[in-house]
């Protein structure tokens, strides 16, 4: 998720390297299809069917992205013929880590005072990461499923798109330096080689969404294309300039059309990014091409709308706020099932609005047009340090907290019902195949809140990914134990791993963990990624015939 001032959203000279690096028209259009992409995102996560392909807002970020600041970066050449790589990271450290740090330190507060205790290791992990940008390093290897919905997710996994950014820029200055020596300010051959940079991170995307989606949609390689693609589009501002009004125009309704067809037509059960990517992609790389013309007739009429440009200067504090509000607010407000009806996730979505603003008023813009950093870039440098140094070192500490869950009594009320019925055991059955709503709160058995399916079988690499057909006998509890429990299944099952984890210490079993990604334990063949998921058939034989070997006590199947 991008974040671009207004102040950046501007148009650049072809070229020429005396140009000034002032007096650039705004581009207000571009704040408005901010607004668009966040918005679609915002929906899509709030449960709103009829966008559920939402998520493409991201992508839609990532091409603007890659087209402002390479802009930006563009300009500075011309002008001055170098690069301040020491400006540039401390613009992106003033503009970025207030907001982020708060958000980071917020969320962790609320993920310890109403999310899982046993989870929060795991949360605090996310949180570390994401102040380092590399929560989605940590959830590509984690096999997260960004997409679904029966698993509520990480409160820090929309950070994931901010690491894929921040990576990328890494990079990229040096890189156009670099290229613009080499080409002697020749655009044309500056895009060259980031035209094939671009095409092989396409087809890495392409290659691994069918082999291994988490690395295919969190990855940076598979992701670079979008921000190349916005980068080259700065790269080719001067034919852009002459495009006339009456094909600019029609160009980007054009884009703008994509973008809502890919929200509307795409779904979670859409391979992506893969090639899919390139329809919102493409779209958004139209409206900024098309709106580098002014014409009265163009996309521009509806994206320079007042409430758009304003909802635009507001996207990368609504970002931030709105992921942990939903995940976090069904279990404070005491959710049985721990998640939110689209009422209160779109209720919960304006309050993030809400937040976004008075981050913007108070802490966002307070910092980063304050006089102590005005060609100061050292001390920008310093205060981001500082801030990622807070954030990293609250996450380290949650992570030592022990969680406060005690295993092995049964609740009071519990105990008590089961002592004072005539068949206790006959009772206890009744209680545990009983609908736990239809229970007196009394007497509801204290399951556990799964609240991220994440685990040390995913840290340990024990469940493995889409592509693995051998099994990995990772065993836990009293390893000498006469008593073998076996976890068998997908990310249903190792969802339970937790609890069975704490148990097998416990009670002194050995636990065997056998799961793999979206493998079903029955005997079919699964569909997945519009083909059949032969290597789950091959992991499911190989885990069946280990499980027969070590003549388990109890399976434990989801």
């Amino acid at each position: 998720m991008p974040s671009i001032t207004s102040a950046e959203i501007r148009t650049v000279p072809a070229s020429g390297r005396s140009a000034p690096p002032q007096g650039h028209a705004l581009r207000l259009d571009i704040q408005g299809l901010r607004a668009v992409a966040v918005g679609l995102v915002v929906l899509s996560h709030a449960g709103v069917s009829q966008v559920s392909g939402g998520y493409i807002g991201v992508d839609v970020f990532f091409v603007i992205s890659g087209f402002l600041i390479t802009s930006l970066l563009l300009r500075e050449l011309a002008s001055t013929g170098r690069v301040s790589v020491r400006s540039f990271y401390a613009r992106r450290a003033l503009r970025l880590l207030p907001a982020s740090s708060l958000v980071i330190a917020v969320t962790l507060g609320a993920a310890w005072l109403f999310l899982s205790k046993a989870r929060l290791a795991e949360y605090a992990g996310d949180a570390l990461a994401s102040a380092l940008y590399a929560v989605n390093l940590r959830l590509a290897e984690a096999g997260t499923d960004y997409l679904a919905q029966n698993s509520p997710p990480s409160p820090f996994q929309h950070f994931w798109s901010l690491a894929v950014e921040e990576q990328f820029y890494l990079v990229w200055p040096l890189l156009l330096l670099l290229t613009w020596r080499v080409a002697r300010g020749r655009r044309l051959l500056i895009a060259v080689p980031l035209g094939g940079l671009c095409l092989g991170s396409f087809a890495a995307g392409v290659l691994l969404t069918n082999s291994s989606a988490p690395w295919a949609y969190f990855g940076s390689l598979t992701r670079v294309w979008e921000l190349g693609a916005g980068a080259l589009l700065a790269l080719a501002t001067g034919r852009l300039e002459r495009l006339p009004a009456a094909l600019a125009a029609p160009l980007t309704w054009l884009g703008l059309a994509c973008v809502t067809l890919a929200a509307l037509w795409y779904d979670d059960e859409t391979p992506f990014p893969g090639y899919h990517a390139l329809l919102p992609v493409a779209g958004t790389a139209l409206v900024l091409a098309g709106g580098r013309t002014p014409t009265p007739h163009g996309a521009g009429w509806l994206l320079e709308r007042r409430p758009l440009v304003w909802l635009g200067g507001l996207s990368y504090g609504w970002y931030l706020w709105h992921w942990p509000l939903l995940v976090i607010a069904p279990a404070a407000l005491g959710r049985a099932d721990g998640t939110a009806d689209v009422p209160l996730a779109l209720g919960m979505s304006a309050a993030a609005l809400g937040l976004a603003w008075l981050t913007l008023r108070l802490v966002e813009n307070p910092v980063r047009f304050h006089r102590a950093f005005r060609r100061r870039p050292r001390r920008a440098l310093a205060l981001g340090a500082a801030l990622s140094a807070g954030a990293s070192a609250l996450s380290l500490t949650a992570t030592a907290v022990p969680p406060t869950i005690e295993v092995g009594d049964p609740a009071p009320a519990l105990a008590l019902a089961l002592s004072e019925a005539p068949a206790p055991q006959a009772r206890l059955t009744e209680l545990l195949t009983a609908s736990p709503t239809a229970l007196p709160s009394n007497l509801a058995p204290p399951l556990p809140k799964v609240k991220s399916s994440r685990s040390a079988v995913y840290r340990d690499g024990c469940h493995v990914d889409y592509a693995a057909t051998r099994t990995r006998p990772c065993v836990y509890g009293d390893r000498s134990s006469s008593r073998t429990v076996v976890l068998f299944g997908d990310s249903h099952a190792a969802q339970w791993f937790p609890a069975l984890q704490r148990l097998a210490t416990a009670r002194g079993w050995k636990l065997v963990s056998l799961t793999k990604a979206s493998c079903k334990v029955a005997d079919v063949t699964i569909i997945s990624g519009h083909k059949p998921y032969t290597a789950c058939d091959t992991w499911r034989s190989n885990a069946i015939a280990m499980i027969k070997t070590l003549r388990p006590a109890v399976v434990v199947v989801s």
